[in-house]
């Protein structure tokens, strides 16, 4: 739709490439595949520019056909010297506790799950730990009582939906270990 209304207006098209189409609809095992793909490839021919996040997937958007001079790699960074918000109801780094840091919407996706279950056995092993997630979605109810379960809820805070500059904040400030709990080759 976004390509005929550029064309049909004739204003230029812009899009952003996360991952492919095929990764995600894989994931859930659709049926629609091949037409996902065909109109993902459409799009990438008929884009003025195409945005993505890292070299590997700028490499997959060319073996698609996707010309080069249309790519542009735009990393996800943060500039921690712009980041000014404090946060008073949480303590600073210190040596007494390690805390890791996720942020993330609260999806399947994530595998925050599986975070939380890792987290609680490293906690055996290091009772100074504490676990810092930050976002919000339909699966927190679920990882609270998965919490709970495992027995860490006392140091797993789940910090709600934050705006950037305070999620930033808490990253760069507050947590000594920033954890990606799912990661792919794009």
């Amino acid at each position: 739709t976004g390509v005929y209304v550029s064309k049909k207006l004739n204003i230029p098209i812009l899009i952003e490439v996360n991952s492919p189409v095929s990764e995600i609809k894989s994931m859930d095992g659709s049926l629609l595949l091949p037409v996902a793909s065909c109109i993902e490839k459409y799009n990438l021919l008929s884009a003025d520019a195409i945005l993505t996040v890292s070299n590997a997937m700028k490499n997959y958007l060319l073996n698609q056909g996707a010309d080069i001079s249309k790519i542009y790699v735009v990393r996800n960074a943060a500039h921690k010297e712009a980041i000014k918000y404090n946060s008073p109801d949480l303590v600073n780094k210190s040596d007494s506790h390690i805390t890791l840091g996720h942020l993330s919407s609260f999806a399947n996706w994530y595998k925050i799950d599986t975070l939380i279950e890792a987290f609680a056995i490293a906690k055996e092993s290091y009772p100074n730990l504490n676990l810092f997630l930050i976002g919000d979605g339909p699966l927190r109810k679920n990882l609270e009582c998965f919490a709970k379960e495992l027995k860490v809820c006392d140091s797993v805070i789940f910090m709600g939906e934050k705006k950037q500059r305070e999620a930033l904040d808490i990253l760069v400030n507050y947590v000594d270990i920033a954890v990606c709990t799912n990661s792919s080759w794009y």
